[in-house]
């Protein structure tokens, strides 16, 4: 499985210090690294999430494809999922041999040499951007309360399709399928290894047009919907929300899962599940 981890997700903005200052307020999350990519035209800071990573990307002029993406967005957005590989060019093979097209570049890492970065096109991946990469671009940071990115949730408009386009790069992942009734969407959770920390696709098929995840689709088409993070000690991070008067909301029946409002992490919808 060349996929070891979902290392980042990475957030689209207009405005870098505001994002820093959201994400701050919101969970705590430390700055790791600042400063600019001028081969793929960005700026970017770089968020410490436990083991994973919250990176804010800006558009360095028009001509950036981030920057198509938020002015058709009207907003910030959640632009793509980077994953760690531990042998890229096994992960390009497989893409290739499958006819996924795809496109790469070197960039000067964060830390460390010039590393590969590859990009599978989002239309041959049912809709969602991904970056994979052979390296990690700053060191993990230990976090009162998150542990890591825990779950990731393309919005995909065929799962069978979307499930064996993600099993490229995922070989050999535990599949669970099932629907949910209240949300209305069915699934593919695709697990990165086992046990109950193991990271995850949820790959999501709305069926229900009045329903949150549905609307969304409705707007954007097929995309990522959201993330998930593993966190310890719920309960004390939701004292702190309540403190910095962070809007939040706990699944109904579930004294272990929330969620945090949109509004209050700008671009990203984001869950929080306290593993057992």
């Amino acid at each position: 499985m060349p996929v070891q981890m979902i290392e980042r997700a990475v957030i689209a903005t207009a405005d870098l210090d505001a994002g820093i200052a959201s994400y701050q307020r919101a969970l705590g999350l430390p700055l790791v690294a600042r400063g600019s990519l001028p081969e793929v035209d960005i700026d970017y800071a770089f968020l410490g999430a436990g083991t994973s990573f919250i990176e804010l990307m800006r558009p360095r002029s028009d001509q950036s494809p981030l920057h198509r993406f938020l002015a058709k967005r009207g907003g910030p957005g959640l632009y793509a999922i980077g994953l760690l590989s531990s042998d890229l060019q096994a992960d390009v093979d497989a893409l290739a041999a499958a006819g996924v097209r795809h496109r790469e570049v070197t960039i000067a890492a964060v830390r460390g040499p010039r590393s590969r970065v590859v990009w599978p096109d989002p239309r041959d991946m049912q809709g969602a951007l991904f970056q994979v990469l052979d390296h990690r671009e700053a060191a993990p940071q230990d976090h009162p309360h998150v542990v890591q990115i825990w779950q990731c949730s393309p919005l995909v408009p065929d799962l069978a399709l979307a499930r064996s386009r993600y099993e490229l790069i995922v070989k050999g992942a535990r599949v669970e399928a099932g629907s949910s009734a209240r949300y209305g969407y069915r699934h593919n959770t695709l697990y990165l290894g086992a046990g109950p920390h193991a990271q995850s696709f949820e790959l999501c098929s709305p069926t229900d047009s009045s329903r949150p995840m549905g609307r969304f689709y409705q707007r954007w088409g097929p995309s990522i919907y959201m993330i998930t993070l593993e966190v310890r000690d719920l309960a004390g991070l939701v004292r702190g929300f309540e403190a910095r008067g962070v809007r939040y909301v706990s699944e109904p029946g579930s004294a272990r899962i929330g969620y945090i409002h949109p509004q209050e992490t700008p671009g990203c919808f984001i869950g929080l599940l306290e593993v057992a």
